[in-house]
């Protein structure tokens, strides 16, 4: 059995709420559509099982969807499967698991190890599916061949005892971790490590922190181990801790994916979009898949947004939509427009909205490109009026000033309270030189404020 690595990914700390669903859906290559050996089975397996141990959870899902057909017909199906759906609860890809344990069925299954049932109770947890996580718990305590084992995947487990709203026994095994130390096997290991996640989530914060001081003292070089404090540093604010640990992760395993992920999230979270940019850079030239380079794509116009770049935002979402439509290499034209809004309309709009905070800093052909996206939008649905927004603002920085007052009028038709029409159409009216009419809509666009 694989307790030494499977138990240790199924009681990690697993709040990921400051994040975006995160993991891109993946197309098959054609070299996984081939018979494949037993060997190569095995060791895509042990790949797949390697990366969630190191806690390179985008790599897991990569090998995961390439090989997933073929691994469903495995003697380990079931139990890559338990370690999947943990995999996307922990990324908030929440859906996504419940659909993975329907898929496989992973409830009937009679011979789960304990490994996949710890794993699948603290998916079904993670999802907020009460019933679904007491069954697999209520498994899990059957499963365990011995005394040990089932002490200690309870304690592992203390989180979901608040699934069986039982405060009474979550709080003792509170306090038997409390009594736990360190020793120099695995088992004691893992088990503080339980107590890292017990800690944050049921306890104080200050608690949690004592404990990762603890473990970086004597596991202060393993993967797994910094990325779980990292982690937990972030979500308690102490972000350059966080940073330090990652820094240490990725001067020995310098393409750890989630690793450089996390810590550009971390600069993201200081608004420091440089060193966010420069990893997600790096992460680019790690990326195979036109699917993760759309994901880091996407990352990175977030990061920039939110520092407030707009401009580098907008070419970020940019080269995104273009990685979207797979026309990395063609000019901007009608076409790729409105095959863009019908399959990706609110990356579109996105697009659209980023380029209007920076109007100023684009040039007469990405104008027109912005003007011809947001058409094709207004296409599909007439009443976008986002799109229109978006078409009116270009437009009269293209000096298309009928057009503009054309759509503001549409657009304050339908909304007639909302002032952004009126700062728009006083801009149409100044550029005019009606200074008594651009006057009256931004009194007026004041007044709504």
């Amino acid at each position: 059995m694989r307790h030494s690595s499977l138990v240790v990914a199924a009681i990690l700390p697993i709040a990921f709420a400051v994040f975006e669903p995160l993991l891109p859906n993946q197309t098959m290559p054609p070299s996984w559509a081939a018979p494949k050996s037993d060997k190569s089975k095995s060791d895509n397996a042990a790949a797949f099982f390697k990366a969630f141990d190191e806690q390179d959870l985008f790599v897991a899902e990569r090998l995961f969807n390439q090989s997933r057909d073929e691994q469903s017909r495995s003697e380990q199906a079931s139990e890559i499967a338990a370690t999947q759906a943990l995999v996307y609860a922990r990324c908030q890809s929440l859906p996504q698991c419940l659909n993975l344990i329907r898929d496989y069925r992973l409830y009937e299954k009679p011979d789960l190890t304990s490994d996949a049932l710890a794993n699948l109770t603290l998916a079904a947890y993670l999802s907020k599916d009460k019933k679904l996580a007491v069954r697999f718990f209520q498994k899990l305590q059957k499963a365990a061949p011995n005394k040990s084992l089932t002490e200690n995947l309870a304690l592992m487990l203390a989180i979901p005892y608040t699934v069986l709203d039982n405060e009474e026994s979550a709080k003792n095994l509170l306090k038997k971790m409390s009594s736990l130390s360190w020793g120099n096997d695995d088992e004691t290991a893992r088990i503080l490590v339980a107590r890292l996640t017990a800690a944050y989530q049921t306890l104080s914060s200050e608690t949690a922190y004592r404990t990762i001081q603890e473990i970086l003292k004597k596991k202060g070089t393993d993967s797994a181990v910094l990325i779980i404090c990292a982690e937990n540093l972030r979500k308690q604010a102490r972000y350059q801790e966080a940073i330090k640990l990652l820094d240490r992760l990725l001067s020995k395993r310098n393409n750890h994916w989630w690793g450089r992920e996390l810590r550009a999230r971390i600069y993201m979270d200081l608004y420091e979009a440089g060193p966010a940019a420069a990893d997600c850079k790096q992460l680019l030239k790690q990326a195979t898949l036109p699917s993760e380079h759309k994901h880091i794509l996407g990352l990175m116009s977030r990061i920039y947004e939110h520092s407030s770049d707009y401009f580098n935002a907008y070419k970020a979402q940019s080269l995104l939509l273009r990685e979207t439509a797979g026309k990395t290499a063609a000019p901007p034209s009608p076409t790729i427009s409105r095959e863009l809004a019908r399959s990706s309309p609110k990356l579109l709009l996105q697009k659209g909205e980023l380029a209007v905070k920076c109007l100023d800093r684009l040039d007469a052909n990405e104008l027109r490109e912005i003007s011809t996206d947001m058409e094709a939008l207004l296409y599909y649905k007439p009443n976008n009026l986002p799109a229109l927004y978006v078409l009116a603002c270009v437009q009269r920085k293209l000096g298309l000033n009928a057009k503009a007052l054309k759509n503001i009028n549409l657009g304050l038709a339908a909304q007639p309270d909302y002032a952004p029409w009126y700062e728009e159409r006083a801009k149409v009216w100044q550029g005019l030189g009606l200074k008594e009419q651009a006057k009256k809509d931004l009194e007026k666009a004041k007044s709504l404020r």
